[in-house]
C-alpha cells in the first residue's frame, strides 16, 4: 500500500504527494485520486474529506532569487495548491549555495 505518489497536479509542477488522517496518521493516496488522467489538474476527491493531501515542492537553484527568496512562480504554485486544498511543504535544494565550487 503506497503512501507517497509522485504527481502533476498542476500539470506543469512535478509535486510529491502524500496522505494522512486528521490525527496525522499516515493513510494511502486514494485511488480515485491515483486514476485522475496525468494531463487533469488534480483536485482533492470528495470522498477525501477525512484525508489531508499533502504535496511537497522541492525547490531548486532556479527557483530563488538571488536574495534568497522563492520566485514569483514558486509563490504562485503555492497560492494554487493552498486554495485546492492541499497543505504544502517547501523543501530547498540549498546545497548548491554552500557548494565549494560556488564561492
Amino acid at each position: 500500500m503506497p503512501f507517497i505518489q509522485v504527481h502533476l497536479i498542476l500539470y506543469f509542477f512535478i509535486e510529491i504527494i502524500y496522505c494522512n488522517d486528521k490525527n496525522g496518521r499516515p493513510v494511502a493516496v486514494p485511488t480515485s485520486y491515483k486514476n485522475i488522467k496525468q494531463a487533469d489538474v488534480k483536485r482533492i476527491p470528495v470522498e477525501g474529506e477525512e484525508t489531508v493531501f499533502n504535496a511537497v515542492l522541492v525547490c531548486n537553484r532556479s527557483n530563488y532569487l538571488e536574495s534568497g527568496e522563492l520566485t514569483g512562480s514558486v509563490y504562485l504554485q503555492l497560492r494554487q495548491l493552498r486554495k485546492m486544498g492541499y497543505q504544502v511543504k517547501v523543501v530547498s535544494d540549498r546545497v548548491h549555495f554552500y557548494s565549494p565550487k560556488n564561492r
